[in-house]
């Protein structure tokens, strides 16, 4: 079974560790795994060229706290940065 969540909810992220997953399963769960479950693997889920993935940029490394994930510093959507920690929010 797959499981998947919201990638910036820290709460879920860190019960579903609690329930004994890896940290490295609950990123997947935030990621790939969501793309697989709504039928877009081709196209969304992973870093690849010629996918369609946004990426957030945390402060900390999800893999050692899990927590991470709710303190994104940047969001970077379509290529362009569209949000800073400073609170600086981009919409070119």
């Amino acid at each position: 079974m797959e499981i998947f969540l919201k990638v910036t909810d820290p709460d879920k992220a860190a019960l579903i560790l609690e329930m004994g997953a890896s940290a490295e399963a609950v990123l997947f769960a935030a990621t790939r795994n969501g793309a697989n479950v709504c039928g877009l693997e081709d196209r969304a889920g992973t870093l690849e060229p010629g996918k369609l993935d946004d990426i957030i940029e945390v402060k900390g490394n999800p893999l050692e706290d899990i927590r991470a994930l709710g303190q994104i510093r940047t969001v970077i959507q379509a290529e362009r940065c569209i949000h800073t920690a400073s609170g600086d929010d981009f919409y070119r």
